[in-house]
């Protein structure tokens, strides 16, 4: 195993590569809330019902669930535990004496060296080595990850003996977190069934944020795994502004002489207003947020 890092313009991809490629993913930002920070955070209110108190940090908003009494307009160091997530804000404690967790250390890369890790880690369609393939996909409620035979010719308890390494692997590698249901090829019930949930338990139990493990009464494998960072998707998502904004960082960058025009959605145009972008930028009024362009300027 080891640690290879792309770090620009504030932020710093990190990926853990094994024997079979990528293990796992780190994705740190200077202009987020990442887990392990410790930032300053202003109180703006008490919820009575989630016992705790909504906060504001230089980075964004966010919540601290704690007993202890605090009072609005209070100014206060804490530590994230919880990265931001959609529709929810990122999750902290007080932690006036706790230094930010580190992050791994790591060799430089290139950043299309980078970029093809990631795009090998972001794809929901994955091959088995054995034969057959598994389908992952996200829904508001959970992760569901299908081990499909496609066809294999092999027996489906080899297929989904194969097939429980690999999923442990995605579970970490995309970061998957909360519910994680898993529908093992054929069968449901039987002795097999239970030896393969058994190993699968085994080898679970490397992950250290995986919660808990059951089968449920539809026999598929119901898997809870705590939320730290933002999964993979989400933060590298084609309708996140603030991945898209070091996306065209990167991608002006390599512009290597002359004079540049970048068209950009207006909320990547905000962010790119507030950084040291050497290109012009104007905003794109409705184009999607992935969606941009540069060209040279020929104002200049």
């Amino acid at each position: 195993m080891k640690w290879v890092q792309n770090i620009a313009f504030g932020e710093r991809r990190i990926a853990q590569i094994g024997d079979n490629g990528p293990e796992e993913i780190i994705i740190h930002r200077d202009l987020v809330l990442n887990f392990g920070d410790t930032v300053s955070a202003k109180i703006t209110a008490y919820h009575p019902v989630l016992k705790g108190y909504f906060a504001k940090t230089d980075r964004g908003d966010l919540f601290i669930p704690t007993r202890e009494h605090l009072c609005e307009g209070q100014t206060l160091t804490v530590q994230i535990t919880k990265e931001a997530r959609p529709g929810k804000d990122a999750t902290a404690r007080p932690a006036p004496q706790v230094d930010p967790i580190p992050l791994p250390q790591a060799t430089d890369i290139e950043s299309d060296e980078m970029d093809d890790l990631i795009d090998f880690a972001m794809q929901p369609v994955v091959t088995l080595k054995n034969g057959g393939r598994l389908n992952i996909e996200r829904t508001a409620v959970c992760w569901t990850i299908d081990v499909d035979s496609a066809g294999a010719d092999v027996p489906l308890s080899d297929l989904n003996r194969g097939a429980l390494t690999e999923i442990a692997r995605q579970i970490r590698l995309k970061n998957m977190g909360g519910l994680i249901l898993v529908d093992l090829a054929g069968s449901k019930r039987g002795r097999a069934h239970l030896r393969l949930t058994t190993d699968f338990k085994q080898i679970l139990a490397q992950d250290p944020l995986i919660a808990d493990m059951r089968q449920t009464h539809a026999g598929l494998i119901e898997i809870e795994r705590r939320r730290e960072r933002t999964d993979l998707w989400t933060a590298l998502s084609s309708s996140n502004p603030i991945a898209i904004y070091y996306q065209v960082r990167r991608a002006i960058a390599k512009m290597i002489s002359g004079h540049f025009l970048v068209r950009v959605a207006p909320e990547v145009y905000r962010l790119l207003q507030q950084s040291d972008c050497r290109a012009k930028i104007e905003p794109w009024p409705g184009h999607p947020i992935n969606d941009f362009e540069i060209v040279e300027n020929k104002n200049v």
